[in-house]
């Protein structure tokens, strides 16, 4: 999720939207393209909130010791130029019950319009934003998780602002047994504490914390149809949407092969998003697209991945 300097982008384009519990929707659907093709649903094996995060939180499984992610995404409209999305990811097990994940983002080359306080035009800025985050989860028993995460934000947008943030989480996971089949319930705090600074001023403003519940269901008994779905309130001001909620599935007509689909709504806006997803042995190719309800914020995503 960007912060509150980055939500100057959607006022200079001309959008009547409130400040503070908004979000830059392209940023809105994290990194993991599972989740990005299913507007935000996390999968029964991984953790991955659909905010501005781009750690993978996993339930640790088998062999794997590590896991890794890249996306690239691009936008392009005549008046706002490319826009460019770039994201990695890491996670590393530790033993047999911890994992420490590793992320970046940085989204840039958005083109608009500099107005100053009169509401003059008085040339043109290039915003941009990037994060670095840090997580840890551990596993209780084989079914509980628990999790936390720090992360440093910057975005700029003809003045630079400077972010940390701090979430934390629990999930419940389930296998598939002869009578249920496999789930995972999970519910989180995010952004609590989380302040605005504004370089070379005292000035400061607060984000609002989120409350989030989402799970996911691996249905069909070789667990090839998964839907899920969650909600969000965000602890704003009076006066201000905090709803959201977004609802998605993957299927997978034919070994290694997936096809996804979700749709997301929040105070910002409605997204559709569509997605195909190719595994090989430990390798993962992922392209996804999102349809915003503003045309200014549709992305492609396109992502590979890699286990061992």
């Amino acid at each position: 999720m960007i912060k509150k300097i980055m939500i100057l982008v959607l006022g200079l384009c001309g959008l009547n939207l409130g400040v503070s519990a908004q979000t830059l929707p392209i940023l809105s659907l994290g990194g993991d393209m599972r989740s990005a093709g299913m507007a935000g649903v996390v999968t029964v094996r991984n953790l991955h909130t659909n905010t501005y995060s781009s750690t993978i939180i996993p339930f640790q499984e088998g062999s794997t010791k590590l896991s890794t992610s890249y996306v690239g995404g691009i936008h392009t409209t005549k008046d706002s130029g490319l826009a460019t999305y770039h994201q990695a990811s890491a996670a590393y097990v530790l033993g047999s019950s911890s994992a420490l994940s590793l992320g970046w983002r940085y989204l840039g080359g958005i083109k608009t319009d500099y107005i100053d306080a009169h509401g003059n035009k008085i040339g043109q800025v290039y915003p941009r934003d990037w994060s670095l985050d840090l997580g840890y989860s551990h596993l209780f028993g084989s079914s509980w998780l628990g999790w936390g995460r720090i992360g440093y934000l910057q975005s700029y947008n003809s003045v630079t602002a400077n972010i940390v943030t701090a979430s934390a989480g629990v999930a419940y996971r389930l296998d598939r047994t002869d009578t249920t089949p496999s789930y995972m319930v999970g519910l989180s705090v995010e952004n609590f504490g989380t302040k605005v600074k504004y370089t070379d001023s005292e000035i400061s403003a607060n984000q609002p914390t989120l409350l989030r519940l989402s799970g996911s269901i691996a249905l069909l008994k070789s667990g090839s149809l998964t839907l899920g779905g969650g909600g969000v309130y965000y602890l704003a001001t009076a006066g201000e949407k905090k709803l959201g909620y977004h609802i998605g599935g993957e299927w997978l007509p034919i070994e290694h092969i997936a096809l996804r689909t979700g749709y997301s709504a929040s105070p910002y806006g409605s997204i559709w998003t569509t997605g195909i997803g190719l595994s090989f042995r430990n390798i993962s190719l992922d392209a996804a697209y999102n349809l915003h309800e503003y045309r200014l914020f549709n992305m492609i995503k396109l992502g590979i991945g890699y286990r061992m």
